[in-house]
């Protein structure tokens, strides 16, 4: 897998992500890929339905295995309407994942990324700093909604400042960068120009 099959498919991930209308949940988009090879794509298409990456590990099916999987949002670790994407990427024998954006849940952030990597899957963010932007965007109103907390105002739900008295650590971004991994910062520079995107999809 080179850095420019990384940033070919998650630029892809971003873009079926936008096809997406599942309010009030955010718009997340999966994609599963061995190389330059496609194996499938998915997205979350509505509340309390299947999460974006099991939608695409349901498609690729056996060709899952050993693959990478590339994902807007962090893959969730607790259970809500549907049971945690984090045991369907250990089911379906991924190797690796790159996901655009850490959960901005304070009750779950990280999880998800600390749980894989404990399973032996190898864990990335994105080639790019603006696919993080990207995906960061796509979840923005979600995530002002989770916390309470319009951009540059402080949060007003109740629960999290709770949190906040407790101690509960907001993890941010750079946790979840497995160790060893190349930051976005060393390789921008070599996924840029021509042909580093992927066709949006209509």
């Amino acid at each position: 897998m080179t850095r420019i099959d990384d940033a070919r498919w998650m630029w892809l991930a971003l873009s079926v992500a936008r096809r997406a209308r599942p309010a009030p949940n955010p718009r997340v988009g999966a994609v599963v890929a061995t190389g330059a090879h496609l194996v499938s794509v998915g997205w979350h298409v509505r509340a309390g339905g299947a999460h974006a990456e099991v939608v695409a590990l349901e498609k690729a099916g056996a060709g899952a295995r050993g693959a990478t999987l590339y994902v807007t949002l962090e893959p969730c670790n607790h259970h809500g309407k549907t049971p945690p994407c984090v045991e369907a990427v250990l089911a379906a024998g991924v190797a690796r994942v790159v996901f655009g954006c850490a959960d901005p849940n304070p009750y779950v952030a990280g999880g998800g990324a600390a749980r894989l990597r404990e399973r032996g899957v190898a864990v990335e963010l994105p080639a790019l700093r603006t696919q993080v932007t990207e995906a960061q965007e796509l979840i923005e109103g979600w995530a002002q909604r989770l916390v309470g907390e319009p951009r540059g105002g402080p949060p007003r739900d109740r629960g999290v400042r709770e949190a906040a008295r407790q101690g509960v650590e907001l993890v941010g971004l750079a946790r979840h960068i497995a160790p060893g991994s190349p930051r976005p910062s060393e390789i921008a520079h070599t996924v840029s120009g021509a042909g580093t995107r992927a066709p949006r999809v209509a």
